[in-house]
């Protein structure tokens, strides 16, 4: 049981290395492609969100940390 309390903590690093992406991007500046920063970085967050959803609701199965790990 403290395990699932401590899943939605692994957010936190994901979050961090998407705002580094956008903030630090630097091939191609980020000035001139925004967009491919900014999908790549919510792509990864996006993954981390519905793996620690799935991982909840099923934490028997792989797929909640198998999504975690791709994010």
């Amino acid at each position: 049981m403290r395990g699932a309390r401590l899943r939605p903590l692994l957010l936190i690093p994901v979050v961090l290395v998407a705002i580094g992406l956008v903030t630090l991007g630097k091939h191609p500046p980020f000035d001139q492609a925004p967009l491919d920063y900014l999908f790549d970085a919510s792509t990864g967050v996006l993954l981390v969100v519905a793996g620690l959803l799935t991982w909840a609701r099923r934490p028997g199965a792989l797929t909640g940390p198998l999504m975690v790990i791709a994010g």
